[in-house]
């Protein structure tokens, strides 16, 4: 399907559903693959508290400077980079159906466009 989105003479671009439909696939592929790096890769990537000794649990770690263990912070470093992949990966999927569902629309505009043909087509026989 060729479409001028100025409405006007020009040449305009072509639309390929199919293609479409195989970038969804991939980008959903993708998807997957992210959600299964939170789920499953990083799922036992945390630390314990002893993990690390008397360093990992201070907390005080310079002097006069009250904070959080290595631990801990490694640990929520850890839960935010698990929270971001899961986040992405939903983006992911939403580009996916959108792809899928741009694919339809021109799948459809193809058929009625087809039709139109059949019929101009039996008109001139």
């Amino acid at each position: 399907m060729t479409f001028d989105p100025l409405g006007g003479n020009s040449p305009g671009y072509q639309v390929y559903p199919d293609k479409l439909r195989k970038a969804a696939d991939e980008v959903a592929h993708a998807a997957e693959l992210t959600q299964a790096f939170a789920d499953v890769d990083l799922s036992d990537i945390f630390l314990g508290a002893n993990d690390l000794g008397l360093p990992g649990r201070a907390t005080e770690i310079i002097p006069g400077v009250a904070g959080l263990g290595t631990v801990d912070r490694y640990n929520q470093a850890m839960a935010h980079i698990i929270e971001l992949a899961r986040g992405n990966a939903g983006e992911l999927t939403k580009l996916s159906a959108a792809l899928q569902q741009t694919a339809g629309y021109y799948e459809q505009l193809d058929a009625e466009a087809y039709e139109r043909l059949k019929k101009i087509e039996g008109g001139l026989k």
